[in-house]
């Protein structure tokens, strides 16, 4: 990846924890646990945060895939500290985004689908 598009996803991910509400942090990975770029606000492993987004992304589509529900879109996991949510960006990236537990989560996935439009035209500017 360019550094041109590596500072243009980042400026992304930096815009979307500044103004949406409730946003612990934001990160893009391949669901191989690659990341290709991220912004959390508090203190997280990056790695470790790219690992449990492509832990989640494989065991659910997996299985799903077993009860014949097949194509991947998004998982919410609610935990007692906060949520965590995993959407397919493109066939070879996911974006996680960690979130607090009172956070208002249509808020957060209506404004995800903004910004997943405009990484999607950063990342095909670089094509």
């Amino acid at each position: 990846m360019s550094e041109q598009l590596s500072e243009r996803l980042y400026n992304l991910l930096d815009e979307y924890c500044a103004n949406v509400d409730g946003v612990v942090g934001i990160g893009i990975s391949t669901p191989y646990e690659l990341e290709m770029s991220s912004h959390f606000n508090r203190k997280v492993t990056i790695k470790l945060a790219h690992a449990v987004s492509s832990v989640i992304y494989r065991y659910t589509r997996d299985m799903a895939g077993r009860l014949d529900y097949t194509g991947f879109r998004y998982n919410l996991t609610y935990t007692e500290n906060g949520i965590i949510g995993l959407r397919k960006l493109n066939a070879n990236s996911l974006i996680l985004v960690l979130v607090e537990p009172n956070a208002d989560v249509n808020n957060i996935l209506v404004k995800m689908d903004t910004i997943i439009t405009r990484i999607k035209k950063s990342i095909s500017k670089q094509s």
